[in-house]
């Protein structure tokens, strides 16, 4: 939906912030980098598999699987415009907020398609997760 909003010119923020000016029945949900862990992700390739014809499923899990990269590609080419050997860092690499999975994280892919693309230096935050878990990135530790 955020893509969606953006290709309207719509602040998908925006529009969430004015939907939960609702007094009951919303729930907010804000645009992130994808969908991680492992059920959301994987489970619609259940029912593709056993079924004849869905194509909005089809289409919409292959839309968030190849968001991360997406994202990543253009955070990289506007990065890279400004600075040949760009810096980033990746704050939060859990499937989700307040978790240490990263069981299809979108965030490690996110940073994976980064490193493909040249973005040589990568690190990230995350107080949950480990370094020993994120090896091909190093972790930026509290306070430093």
């Amino acid at each position: 939906m955020s893509d969606v909003c953006l290709q309207h010119g719509i602040d998908p923020n925006e529009m969430i912030s004015a939907a939960a000016t609702k007094p009951f029945g919303f729930q907010e949900f804000r645009p992130g980098v994808g969908v991680g862990g492992h059920c959301i992700p994987v489970n619609p390739y259940y029912l593709v598999a056993n079924s004849a014809n869905l194509p909005v499923l089809q289409t919409s899990t292959k839309a968030m699987w190849n968001r991360p990269n997406e994202l990543a590609r253009k955070l990289y080419e506007h990065v890279s415009a400004h600075a040949p050997s760009p810096r980033v860092l990746v704050v939060g690499v859990g499937i989700k907020p307040g978790e240490s999975v990263l069981s299809n994280s979108p965030s490690l892919a996110f940073a994976d398609t980064l490193y493909t693309l040249g973005c040589q230096s990568l690190c990230f935050y995350d107080l949950l997760v480990s370094q020993r878990a994120v090896s091909r990135m190093a972790k930026l530790e509290r306070g430093h």
